[in-house]
């Protein structure tokens, strides 16, 4: 990806045993690799572990870690260097020192002890624990590009923090079985609703469900669960990305299979697996790291080419150069702002005809510098349609040079669409042959008073005959 946006994300699973840990260090190490700087830090501060997969390259190592700061907390210290101390870089081959871990805490005899006297609600009420919170939170973010949280399971007080106050995004992961999937669901609801309350200047959370251990050679059950996680699960994706068929799609490509040779010991698949297969779980873990890498952004071309998704993750790397020779869009929309109500009514009819419709709104995410998002598409794009009511801003007039500049260089379908006459409209424009935006007749339009009351103008362009019109020229191969 050509721009980074930094984000903390934690990895939630309601019940054990469903290989969260092992899904975090398996994508802190794609992401490494990939050139991103990445913390893990353990919070499951009850059963810890996280280590445990990099002893390799932690071998007697006494650092402090999450518990050692609650203890400086409790004190009325700063916890400064303690938080710096914490942090340990891991030497995993091709990471080039991009990748650390945070401990749970020193592992001697009174690890329990410390543990069991931490008071939660004395460090909020009294310690100014959500404070100091969001202020670690903030250096680790200076510091890193992605923060991998590994959450405690079930409902706690430290659940809540790595769920509701720490992550950008959510990962909950969860075994083919009601009590894990219904626990999943709970608490990534409540996990919403906890975030959008936060006195924070937060975006909404972001929820990625990831459904582990299905086990391949049990076709009936296999069968069974998908359609169970097909039907509970979309809205969570559709949260960030609408498209008709991307959220069962996304769901499907993430499932983690359950291969027995991963459940002993702790191995990291995305150091062991040479050559991923279509049914393997570095597979599935690698493509859960290229949608977090890419800000869970643009998930449809992930179905289309995946290879050249998953390519186009690395830090460096642009969709245009990894994916220039794919076309991704059948059709780019552009439209003034003040029409962005009608540019979305069209975009919807579009899609519900098949085709793949770039609309801003869909694809842009909090944090992503729309530039950028906006050129990857236009490169991605056979067909730019472009809305015009001779009330363009300077921002709609750069973008239409740029397609103009596409579409004279690489064959592009530029089709103007004009809301209201063609007069007064760029040269670089009125040389590509246009469409006057049909109207929906007299008798057919809201009365006046209905619409006033609905607030929202009556409409004028007949969003469904407009969609008729561009149908063949976005279907046109």
């Amino acid at each position: 990806m050509g721009v980074v946006t930094r984000r903390v994300v934690t990895f939630y699973s309601f019940k054990g045993g469903v290989g969260r840990t092992f899904a975090l260090c398996d994508v802190a190490v794609y992401l490494a690799r990939w050139g991103y700087r990445v913390l893990c830090v353990d919070f499951d501060l009850e059963a810890p572990g996280l280590d445990r997969y990099f002893d390799d390259w932690l071998k007697n190592d006494d650092s402090p870690g999450v518990l050692e700061i609650l203890d400086t907390w409790a004190r009325d210290a700063s916890d400064d260097v303690i938080s710096a101390q914490a942090i340990r870089v891991v030497d995993v081959p091709a990471t080039d020192g991009r990748l650390a871990v945070m401990r749970s805490g020193r592992r001697g005899d009174d690890y329990v002890r410390r543990l069991h006297i931490v008071d939660w609600s004395k460090l909020f009420d009294q310690k100014s624990a959500g404070r100091r919170l969001e202020a670690l939170r903030e250096r680790w973010l200076e510091q890193f590009d992605f923060v991998l949280i590994d959450s405690r399971t079930g409902w706690s007080d430290v659940g809540a923090i790595c769920t509701i106050h720490l992550p950008d995004i959510l990962v909950t992961l969860f075994t083919p079985n009601e009590q894990s999937l219904q626990g999943a669901i709970a608490v990534a609801d409540a996990s919403k609703r906890g975030v959008a309350q936060l006195l924070l200047d937060r975006a909404p959370l972001r929820i990625v469900p990831v459904m582990t251990r299905v086990d391949k050679d049990e076709y009936e059950a296999q069968q069974q669960w998908t359609e169970r996680l097909l039907t509970v699960m979309p809205r969570f994706v559709n949260d960030w990305d609408p498209q008709e068929d991307t959220p069962t799609g996304v769901l499907t490509e993430i499932v983690v299979p359950y291969v027995p040779y991963w459940a002993y010991g702790e191995r990291l698949a995305a150091i062991r697996t040479e050559h991923v297969s279509s049914l393997s779980v570095s597979r599935s873990h690698e493509t859960l790291a290229s949608l977090l890498a890419r800000g869970l952004s643009e998930a449809a071309l992930l179905l289309k080419h995946r290879e050249s998704y998953v390519a186009g993750a690395a830090v460096g790397q642009s969709a245009p150069t990894t994916l220039a020779p794919t076309v991704e869009y059948d059709l780019y929309l552009s439209y003034p702002s003040a029409q962005e109500q009608l540019a979305r009514g069209l975009a919807e009819e579009l899609r519900r005809r098949g085709v793949t419709v770039f609309f801003d709104k869909w694809a842009l995410q909090p944090g992503d510098r729309w530039q950028d998002v906006l050129r990857n598409a236009q490169h991605r794009s056979r067909m730019f349609a472009v809305l015009l009511d001779g009330k363009s801003g300077p921002i709609q007039a750069q973008e239409i040079d740029a397609l103009v500049q596409l579409a004279e260089r690489r064959q592009a379908r530029f089709v103007p669409v004009a809301l209201s006459g063609f007069e007064g409209y760029p040269e670089s424009v009125r040389q590509f042959h246009g469409i006057v935006a049909p109207r929906i007749p007299a008798n057919h339009t809201l009365p006046t008073a209905v619409t006033e009351a609905l607030g929202f103008p009556a409409p004028e362009v007949d969003v469904v005959a407009l969609a008729e019109v561009l149908l063949p020229l976005a279907l046109q191969r």
